[in-house]
């Protein structure tokens, strides 16, 4: 994404993860089902690796056949815990998240956007 968007945390929300999981560009991950429970988060996709799991969007990864697939692109699985009226500045929107920076904190993280209103520019 050429440049950030800001938004506008309209609900609180807190991470069940302390520690995000990253995954490097090329590492071989073994592919499993697709998030199923909320619509509009489709396309995260279960991965694994021998020493890590996590949920991946699809667009980042190279199937190599039906269960294993490589990585396009470095990929962190940190969510922020964010606070009512928080502003997120806002680089890359995937399958119902946003990744993006807490202007308030200076923490990088994915944010669901249905808690997010978008900021007139």
């Amino acid at each position: 994404m050429n440049r950030s968007h800001r938004y506008r945390v309209i609900q609180s929300r807190k991470t069940n993860y302390s520690e995000p999981i990253v995954l490097k560009k090329g590492e071989t991950v073994t592919i499993g089902e697709e998030y199923k429970e909320k619509d509009t988060w489709k396309g995260w996709i279960w991965c694994e690796t021998s020493k890590k799991k996590c949920w991946v969007p699809y667009q980042i990864i190279e199937k190599q056949d039906e269960r294993q697939g490589k990585l396009k692109e470095e990929y962190i699985a940190a969510e922020l815990s964010v606070d009512k009226d928080n502003l997120i500045e806002v680089e890359k929107e995937l399958n119902g998240w946003a990744w993006g920076r807490n202007v308030y904190k200076n923490e990088y993280g994915w944010v669901p956007l249905e808690i997010l209103e978008k900021e007139d520019q």
